[in-house]
């Protein structure tokens, strides 16, 4: 395990907006302001609003895009239909849109970036070389899957970067960790907390969480960094299942 340095967790907790990355239309400022909103109901610990996003490309080779995809290769069709409903964004024009935004707002947002089971090395290449140019720090990666984060390393290695890695649990009994893959080089866990039983001895990032009486308990736990706020989702077991698995005609 890792430090997971991107904020304080005795004084800063941080809201992760789910999805909001895969989205045509994103505008950042009012989606940080709509996190930091919830300051109530975290509580003492500073909001630090992250929004989140999955890393794809288009077939194998292709541009690189945000949209839920997770084992079915994105074709370009699938692609522009996905682009009209407004659930699928072009990296290169997210990025501009970011550093728009960062030259005029002095409120802070970190990414988060899920590598998928069809992300490409070269993908995941192509985009630390990306937030390298652009000079874009605040953003970690998050994988259900090990060998993912360990393609991150290696570009963290050879393009001297050093973007932080969150490994994503199925579950976990207390400190027993059920995954897809055992991974011991992360700097921070992700679990579902409908699938967290007893607590976690180390940092943890908990997902789909539902109601702000959740938010508000989990911010009192400083080994709690953050959690992903789906107070419009109440299915819990259908969150999970589209989140590791979604076939084309189920999205979203």
């Amino acid at each position: 395990m890792g430090n997971f340095n991107l904020i304080d967790p005795k004084r800063e907790f941080m809201v992760v907006e789910h999805n909001h990355l895969n989205n045509t239309s994103l505008d950042i400022e009012n989606a940080v302001n709509k996190t930091l909103s919830l300051q109530k109901i975290v509580g003492k610990r500073k909001i630090v609003c992250c929004l989140e996003g999955d890393l794809v490309q288009i077939g194998r080779k292709g541009e690189i895009v945000l949209t839920h995809r997770t084992h079915i290769p994105l074709l370009r069709i699938r692609y522009n239909q996905l682009k009209r409903r407004g659930i699928a964004a072009d990296f290169d024009e997210f990025l501009r849109k970011l550093n728009s935004y960062m030259k005029k707002s002095s409120k802070r947002v970190i990414l988060c970036l899920e590598l998928k089971n069809i992300t490409s090395k070269n993908t995941i290449k192509e985009v630390i070389r990306k937030l390298k140019e652009y000079r874009i720090k605040d953003v970690y990666f998050d994988s259900f899957i090990g060998k993912k984060l360990e393609i991150v390393e290696k570009n963290n290695q050879e393009q001297k970067t050093n973007y932080l890695k969150s490994f994503h649990l199925i579950m976990n009994l207390n400190d027993h960790k059920i995954t897809f893959r055992v991974k011991k080089d992360y700097d921070i866990l992700t679990v579902p907390k409908i699938f967290s039983f007893g607590r976690l001895s180390e940092p943890v990032i908990y997902g789909s969480v539902t109601t702000k009486e959740q938010l508000h308990e989990l911010a009192k736990d400083k080994k709690v960094y953050g959690a992903y706020v789906r107070f419009s989702e109440r299915n819990l077991l259908k969150l999970f299942w589209n989140s590791i698995w979604v076939k084309s005609r189920e999205y979203p």
